[in-house]
This record gives structure tokens, sequence and C-alpha cells, in this order.
């Protein structure tokens, strides 16, 4: 009884939110001032109202290097300050996490690549736009600093899909 009345409770919940949230995805480029590299951004976004957006995303950073990889991974949260029938703009406050990943190719005697990891978190501060083309599509643009950790200005533009 107990399970199936907590079920039903969950039920709703999830059929209310989804009237007002929709699910957007996106993909961009992105800047990194402290790493001077760019790079591929993969984003979503979750509207739980027209105030309040959770985004998630990961920057692919391109490198020279073949033994070196950079990614950055972010959630933030989005307070929309201004609304317009097109343009809405925001503001952002989040966690990142920033990796670094080197692989060291084997020389004998060494028979295994030798893998180095390091990570570093911090919070994401900035503010950011969309400017919706269409119904299912919208441009975004975004600036954002992120503090502690691995510190740097990421400035990021692209497209989102909307479902």
């Amino acid at each position: 009884m107990k399970r199936s009345t907590t079920l039903a409770i969950l039920a709703c919940i999830l059929g209310a939110s989804s009237l007002q949230a929709q699910l957007s995805a996106g993909v961009g480029g992105a800047y990194g001032t402290q790493l001077k590299r760019s790079g591929v951004q993969l984003r979503l976004m979750y509207d739980f109202n027209e105030r309040f957006q959770l985004a998630p995303d990961v920057v692919v950073f391109f490198n020279d290097d073949k033994h070196t990889r950079y990614n950055e991974y972010n959630v933030n949260l989005h307070y929309n300050f201004l609304i317009q029938e097109r343009l809405t703009l925001h503001a952002l406050a989040g966690l990142n996490s920033f990796t670094k990943k080197v692989t060291i190719p084997a020389t004998p005697p060494l028979t295994e690549d030798i893998k180095l990891k390091d990570q570093s978190y911090g919070l994401n501060l900035g503010a950011g736009g969309l400017y919706r083309i269409s119904d299912g599509i919208s441009a975004f643009g975004e600036g954002k600093y992120s503090l502690a950790g691995f510190e740097q200005f990421l400035i990021s533009a692209g497209i989102m899909f909307h479902f």
C-alpha cells in the first residue's frame, strides 16, 4: 500500500512538472581564456518555470598534442531577469569541474602507457541570453568565470533545440 501511494504521488508530481517544464539540447563553440583554446560545447537545459532553468554542459577543448586532453563540466542555474517575446537574458551561478588527462606513451623498458589525471572543482558566475529563432530553435551566447580550482573565463555561443 505504501509503495503504490508513493508511486502515485511521484507520478502526479512528474506529470504536473512536465506540463510546465521544457527540455532543450544544444551544441556550440567555446573559448577558454586561461587555456587559450577553443572547443565544442554540448549542453542541456531544463526549464523549471519562466524564471529558472537548470543547464548542465560539457566542453571538450581542441588540442594540438594528441597525448593531452582538457574537458570542463558545468551545472548552472539560470535566473531569467529579462523575458521578451524572442529574447531572454539570464544571470547564472553553478558548479564547475575541470579535467586534464595526460597519456605518456610507453617506451622500453615500459610496456604500458602512463596515464595521469588532474581534476579541480570550482564555482561559476556569469550571464548570457537566448534569442528564439523559431518555436523549436534558439541561438545562445554566454560568458562565465570559474572561481577556485582552474580559474578561467569561458565564452560560448551556439544553437539550442527545444523539445
